[in-house]
C-alpha cells in the first residue's frame, strides 16, 4: 500500500499475514522483500512493516529501524510497527 506523501517523503507500508516470530523483532526476508517491491515501485524512501501486536513486544507502535541499500540503489528505510488489532 502506498501511504502517500508525509512530510515531503513517501512511504508505502505491508502487513504481513505472520506474526513477528519474537521479541527480538527479527523479520522475514520474504516480508523486507514485499516491502522494498513497494518501496521500489511507487519511488519511496521508508517502508513500513506492520505487524499484529502481542504482549512480549512490550508496547505496540515503532518497534525497531533498520537501512536497506542494495548495489546502486536508493537507501530505503524499513520501520517495524506492531498494531495492537484490540484497541483499534
Amino acid at each position: 500500500m502506498n501511504l502517500g506523501r508525509a512530510r515531503g517523503a513517501q512511504r508505502s507500508a505491508d502487513t504481513p499475514l505472520n506474526r513477528t516470530p519474537k521479541a527480538d523483532l527479527g523479520v522475514a526476508g520474504e516480508n523486507v522483500c514485499q516491502v522494498l517491491a513497494y518501496s521500489h515501485r511507487y519511488a519511496t524512501d521508508t517502508a513500513v512493516l506492520i505487524y499484529p501486536h502481542h504482549a512480549a513486544l512490550g508496547r505496540p507502535g515503532l518497534q525497531r529501524d533498520f537501512i536497506v541499500q542494495a548495489g546502486g540503489a536508493s537507501r530505503v528505510v524499513v520501520r517495524v510497527a506492531t498494531l495492537d488489532p484490540e484497541r483499534l
